[in-house]
């Protein structure tokens, strides 16, 4: 229910046109239905973005019969920018360092085929491959920790979700989650829980410390960025993909919680969905408050079965 509602909630705020809507649907298509990989189809989405704002662009210029015009401000404003070159390279060697450390001492100490190494190569490359937020990162996470690497199974996997939601932090948190799954016991010469928490740790080393280095890379450049036309025409595109992408991880979680056997629906957790889905939709109700309701009559539901 929490991530249908998400669904229409991106959805409402996005898709503007019938031509957003097409690149949504497509975007849902690819992932759910050909299988592309999430990162490919974020570049594609970006690319489709950036060729239709071309196209849009130069349709504007021929009709008005004008060439492109300069703007002072923008160009003062771009002037004032402190683009220093050894802040940068600093920033990227230093996150560089921090990133080495870890990640390269346990390919060094466990070898570049452990189930450690393979965790931090894994985060690593969804944190700088994946764009639109937590609900579009875990669509990917799904689909390659329990189909590609098998850590993991569906209904764990969506049990992880809803720890995820139950607990303080961000939602992006379950990827701990999966982490520490993986490595649990697949780590030979450590004991399970050892390697579950180093498994956990370096996941949620390798998810985070990308971000403060684009954070702080782009902070400096965050107006003239959202001012430059193709840029945010890229971005456009990719906001229309993550709404595929969360509306393939609402089926895909509905899927294994409704008919976590493949057979038989599961009637209580059909009746919680439909609950809280509604009540998110027609009173606004929190998200907190949905997964509070949800653990309770879980609870309640598991002492009555005990009794």
């Amino acid at each position: 229910g929490i991530v249908a509602d998400a669904v229409i909630r991106v959805g409402s705020r996005t898709l503007s046109s019938p031509f957003r809507v097409m690149v949504a649907a497509a975007s849902f298509v690819a992932i759910a239905i050909v299988g592309l990989p999430f990162p490919v189809v974020i570049g594609a989405a970006a690319l489709i973005g950036l060729t239709s704002s071309r196209i849009a662009t130069n349709r504007s210029l021929m009709a008005s019969g004008s060439g492109a015009s300069t703007d002072d401000a923008s160009s003062e404003r771009s002037a004032a920018v402190h683009n220093s070159q050894r802040r940068v390279w600093g920033i990227i060697g230093g996150t560089l360092a921090l990133w080495i450390v870890p990640v390269g001492g346990i390919a060094v100490w466990r070898g570049p085929d452990d189930i450690l190494t393979t965790i931090a190569l894994f985060f690593t490359r969804v944190s700088f491959f994946t764009f639109g937020g937590a609900y579009a990162v875990l669509s990917h996470v799904a689909e390659v920790a329990v189909n590609d690497y098998q850590w993991i199974d569906a209904p764990r996997m969506v049990q992880g979700l809803g720890l995820a939601e139950t607990t303080p932090g961000p939602l992006i948190m379950v990827t701990q989650f999966v982490g520490f799954v993986a490595a649990y016991g697949r780590a030979p010469g450590l004991t399970p829980l050892t390697a579950g928490v180093l498994g956990g740790l370096l996941t949620t080393w390798c998810t985070f410390l990308p971000c403060f280095l684009f954070v702080l890379l782009g902070a400096p450049f965050v107006e003239r960025l959202a001012e430059n036309p193709n840029i945010s025409a890229a971005f456009g595109g990719i906001t229309c993909a993550v709404v595929g992408a969360i509306a393939n991880l609402s089926i895909y979680t509905t899927w294994h919680t409704v008919w976590p056997t493949g057979t038989e629906p599961n009637w209580f957790a059909v009746t919680i969905a439909v609950v809280a889905f509604v009540s998110m939709r027609r009173s606004s109700m929190p998200v907190y408050v949905m997964t509070l309701f949800g653990a309770l009559a879980g609870a309640l539901l598991s002492v009555i079965h005990d009794v």
